[in-house]
């Protein structure tokens, strides 16, 4: 499932973006997102059990500012007429998603204000991160592991990486676990 999952957007990214032999790839990592979003809201509405849904991309729960990547709802809820706003009651979690990861403490640390903020208002629901693909070990002692700086600043809200760009590995355990928590 997860080698899939990185196939199917790395597939997507190349036809759309990294085709285009004339533009700088570093100029395309907005759509690189949305690519990775889209292709995970796919891969996790066959995992869920059937009382859930995927929400479309960048929805909101009703009475928080915060923009999230998708929301796990339940089967059958709708967004609140002419937005993608959910209401509270039918959200089961929400989650924040990246393609290549963070690289700097103070982009981790906004997910963990955000996710902190929404957390007061909504003590039930699960607020999440995911990320495609990042550094999450280290060969020499002094570079940096990015997802541990991630799962750090986060703590205690679950983080997840599916790919570990230092040592090109698959990291099947987060996707389970992840899958599970859902």
């Amino acid at each position: 499932m997860i080698k899939g999952l990185l196939q199917t957007i790395e597939d997507c990214a190349n036809k759309l973006i990294y085709s285009q032999s004339n533009q700088e790839k570093s100029s395309w990592h907005k759509l690189s997102g949305d690519i990775a979003v889209r292709v995970l809201a796919e891969f996790i509405s066959h995992e869920i059990d059937s009382t859930k849904e995927v929400s479309q991309p960048n929805a909101f729960i009703e009475g928080c500012p915060t923009e999230f990547d998708l929301l796990i709802v339940k089967k059958g809820s709708r967004p609140i007429y002419y937005s993608n706003c959910y209401k509270s009651e039918d959200v089961f979690a929400a989650l924040e998603i990246k393609h290549k990861g963070i690289f700097h403490v103070s982009d981790a640390q906004k997910i963990r204000d955000n996710f902190d903020r929404a957390k007061k208002l909504f003590p039930h629901i699960d607020f999440m991160y995911v990320t495609i693909s990042e550094r999450a070990s280290v060969k020499n002692p002094t570079s940096i592991n990015y997802f541990d700086v991630t799962l750090k600043t986060l703590d205690p809200f679950p983080a997840y990486c599916f790919y570990d760009n230092a040592t090109k590995t698959i990291r099947k355990q987060d996707w389970d676990d992840f899958v599970r928590h859902l």
